[in-house]
């Protein structure tokens, strides 16, 4: 990876980290807030709809009771007690009708009121707000007796007020009873919950009885032996009023869930003396904790996004950032490349930090400082591998060369060819010419020679006029391509020269042998690895080297002694006698290689 890719990576993370950070802190700090703020506004609205619910729980009990105290209905309930009494029908028409009168101007002021009836002990409707029930029998439900007590009729939706009518005595003599419709808790809760600010309600209300029945709920899902358990309502029974999160069951076709649900209690004890009533119910007021903490959500999300939008640009703006400091980089980077491919240019120098500026500066002088010492290195090879005289190499540089050669040739399976040659008529040069000339000639051979070969081919001079060739050769020891490439040579070794206004002409004898071919151990086994581990038996990596030329000497001894002016390859027959072969002189030590 590189420098640039680095730098905008880091960036773009350590901004996206922030913002993930960031992002959590804030939505928490919000949804803390929204958490609290809303459970008290719920909480809030569950207690002034309690305590509404109460007060007109309470209004409604004072006026039944109110209503059982009048004269007039005390009346005509104890004149019906009386005549039963003494087996007589009484006489109920202007009492009557002035209690019908009663009960319907309560009906008309109070609308919540669906039906209010006066009945005797036994539950005959003697006056009725519904006219077609008088006459009847009043259906009392259990506790009927139990003074003021309010019940909700489930299955109806409908609630019932029942309040005995009593004689001086204290006996029963009648009862007057009421329904309400649950329309005026609807009333009631749509005037009292709060709203978002658009004006939407997402409040829900619900109500539970003393016996955990549902009262009320959400699009009238209350109804008969509809029961649930919460432990919001055990608190609020315990004297809890506030907010919690509360998982909810299933209700009103709603799937199970969790909801900010705030808490009230209507104990219905607010009242004293015959206008007392006991309700025990229980207000709730929730709202869906998808739906009170969207907000927080949306912030969070929010937060996150921008960082994800603010961490690409830091990585664009790193990318750039990293591409000006590291374009100076990039040019010494590009300068060093083409210096190693051996071009001739110098490290650019570069204005800019410090710390660039030292660079190039220092990369500049050890250019220059290792320049100089490739230069130094390379002339004390020339002193140590090279010929001082013609260039070419000397006797320790060709044994470095050709040792290289032959570890090639033997990985890839091939023969190298070497021959020693010499030039016929050299010292008729040096007796007449003068050593310069023949200083000269040696030079122009040596030129002529390297032309000749090929790039892999050895070139090097052992002394005097004697010359030593070296050729890979794929094709064993009578490869057609080095052999072509000797005869060219000695062509051209044998054209004209021109030395000091004279045109001179030299001849060239050569003699040749090949590796590992022409090569063989003193016991006349093959040694196959003249370089240190033979298959027959063993000899010394300078045997085998030297072998190879000595062969080839050999060669070069037998053309001089039938004419001279040929070359001539040693014969796969020829082998070395059984005394020690005769060692070239081993060169001096090299002080320095270049």
């Amino acid at each position: 990876m590189s420098l640039r890719e680095r730098i905008a990576l880091l960036l773009a993370s350590l901004v996206f980290v922030l913002a993930l950070a960031l992002g959590g802190l804030l939505g928490q700090s919000a949804l803390s807030e929204a958490r609290s703020g809303i459970g008290q506004s719920l909480a809030t609205d569950a207690q002034r709809l309690a305590e509404r619910i109460g007060a007109e729980m309470a209004s409604r009990t004072r006026e039944i009771s109110l209503l059982a105290d009048i004269n007039a209905i005390r009346d005509i309930t104890g004149d019906i007690v009386q005549a039963s009494g003494v087996g007589r029908a009484p006489a109920l028409g202007p009492a009557l009708a002035h209690t019908q009168s009663l009960l319907d101007g309560l009906r008309r002021s109070v609308p919540a009121y669906t039906w209010i009836a006066v009945a005797d002990p036994e539950g005959h409707v003697l006056a009725s707000t519904d006219a077609a029930s008088v006459g009847t029998t009043l259906m009392l439900r259990p506790g009927q007796g139990e003074g003021g007590r309010g019940m909700a009729d489930d299955k109806r939706r409908r609630m019932d007020l029942l309040q005995p009518v009593r004689a001086n005595d204290g006996s029963v003599t009648g009862v007057v009873a009421a329904q309400l419709a649950w329309d005026w808790v609807r009333k009631l809760e749509h005037a009292m919950i709060s709203r978002d600010p658009d004006g939407e309600m997402r409040r829900e209300t619900v109500i539970i009885g003393a016996q955990d029945q549902i009262l009320l709920a959400p699009d009238d899902a209350q109804g008969d032996g509809v029961r649930i358990t919460l432990a919001a309502v055990g608190r609020a029974r315990a004297g809890f009023t506030g907010w919690s999160v509360e998982d909810w069951p299933d209700l009103a076709g709603r799937p199970a869930q969790r909801f900010l649900t705030g808490t009230a209690f209507v104990p219905g004890e607010g009242g004293a003396g015959p206008a007392a009533q006991e309700m025990h119910w229980t207000v709730l007021v929730r709202e869906s904790v998808s739906i009170a903490f969207a907000p927080a959500y949306t912030l969070r999300r929010e937060v996150w996004l921008a960082g994800m939008f603010a961490a690409l640009l830091f990585a664009a703006l790193g990318w750039l950032l990293a591409t000006m400091m590291t374009r100076p980089l990039y040019l010494i980077a590009a300068a060093a490349e083409r210096l190693r491919q051996g071009d001739d240019i110098e490290i650019p120098r570069l204005r800019g930090p410090v710390e660039i500026d030292s660079l190039s500066l220092s990369l500049r002088a050890l250019v220059a400082s290792l320049t100089r010492k490739q230069l130094a290195l390379e002339e004390m090879e020339m002193l140590a591998l090279r010929d001082p005289l013609t260039g070419v190499l000397n006797r320790h540089g060709m044994r470095v060369r050709l040792q290289q050669v032959l570890e090639k040739a033997k990985a890839e399976g091939a023969s190298v060819l070497v021959f020693v040659g010499d030039l016929d008529g050299f010292k008729q040069v040096n007796d007449t010419l003068g050593h310069a000339a023949g200083d000269q000639l040696l030079c122009q051979v040596a030129q002529r020679l390297s032309r000749a070969v090929r790039s892999g081919d050895v070139v090097a001079r052992t002394g005097g006029d004697e010359f030593v060739l070296a050729l890979p050769a794929l094709g064993g020891a009578g490869d057609p391509h080095a052999m072509a490439v000797i005869s060219r040579a000695q062509s051209a070794v044998t054209q004209p020269y021109e030395l000091q206004g004279r045109t001179v002409r030299v001849g060239c004898s050569l003699g040749g042998a090949s590796w590992p071919e022409h090569i063989t151990a003193p016991d006349g086994n093959p040694l196959a690895n003249p370089l240190g581990n033979p298959l027959g038996k063993a000899a010394s990596a300078a045997e085998g080297f030297d072998l190879v030329i000595q062969r080839a000497d050999e060669a070069l001894c037998t053309v001089k002694r039938s004419g001279k002016g040929r070359v001539l390859l040693h014969g796969d027959t020829v082998s070395i006698s059984q005394s020690a072969p005769i060692a070239l002189p081993a060169p001096e030590p090299a002080k320095a290689t270049g």
